[in-house]
């Protein structure tokens, strides 16, 4: 087994960027989200992200399919 060394220096310095965690899924409708709404279906996970994140509740797509709307979302 090959061992590899870099020589490409440690990140030291903290950046102030923001960490953005974009959520892209098939089939699923807003109102199946425990944080939109709804009390039968449990979301524990996504209701937190959508409680301490930002949600965005006026979108569209860029195309009715899935496949160039994600498309879209590269090229931007």
């Amino acid at each position: 087994m090959a061992t590899v060394k870099t020589t490409a220096p440690a990140r030291t310095i903290k950046q102030n960027r923001p960490n953005i965690l974009l959520l892209v899924a098939n089939q699923l409708r807003v109102d199946c989200i425990g944080a939109c709404g709804n009390s039968v279906i449990h979301t524990p996970n996504l209701d937190r992200l959508a409680t301490e994140g930002i949600r965005f509740r006026n979108t569209y797509s860029t195309a009715p399919t899935c496949t160039p709307a994600r498309t879209a979302l590269l090229i931007v």
